[in-house]
């Protein structure tokens, strides 16, 4: 029977080697012997402990790459809805200011529809500026936290594909950190 044990032996040198040392007890004739041998590990144990680290730094970059693409997310959700949903609603007042003050007689009339198209696509771009920008990074997520969130998703998506959308959840959802909610919220939206 042989017993395993790995440790740690310092050589003549100074030098420290990882070694996995294996006993056997040899019966003889004359009487019994142990017989030892060891394994010199270091560089296997040295080259795990590198892949561990590498494992870790990997994770560690990994996370800092999603928190900086969240956070560039959700400066570019917050300029698309402040800087740009603002010149649009000023666009559209003009507009509209320019429908009423147009002339009303009939040879102006292709001009007012003109008018009415551009203020129609106005208000598409309007939507279509909060939904990019909500897509990106819904401000309730970070105003009203993650169960409003997914609530107004799954209203959104309902009406949007004409299904009926069920939202169950359970306690304890505001008490996440930030980054297990913006996660959670990413799963939701994929689903």
């Amino acid at each position: 029977m042989a017993d395993q044990t790995a440790l740690q032996i310092s050589r003549l040198d100074g030098s420290v080697r990882d070694v996995e040392a294996s006993a056997s007890l040899l019966p003889g004739q004359t009487g019994d012997a142990l017989q030892i041998v060891f394994y010199d590990t270091t560089v296997a144990r040295q080259n795990v402990r590198l892949l561990q680290a590498s494992r870790d730094e990997s994770q560690r970059l990994s996370a800092n790459l999603l928190s900086v693409r969240e956070e560039e997310r959700k400066h570019i959700a917050r300029e698309l809805h402040d800087e740009l949903g603002q010149r649009l609603s000023a666009l559209k007042m003009q507009l509209s200011g320019v429908a009423e003050d147009a002339p009303k007689p009939a040879r102006y009339k292709p001009w007012r529809d003109r008018l009415e198209e551009l203020l129609d696509d106005t208000d598409e771009i309007v939507r279509a500026v909060r939904r990019i920008a909500s897509d990106l990074r819904p401000a309730m997520l970070d105003d009203l936290g993650l169960q409003a969130a997914i609530e107004w998703l799954a209203r959104n998506t309902a009406r949007r594909l004409g299904v009926e959308v069920a939202v169950d959840c359970g306690p304890g959802l505001e008490n996440v950190v930030d980054p297990v909610r913006v996660a959670t919220y990413r799963l939701v939206q994929e689903g």
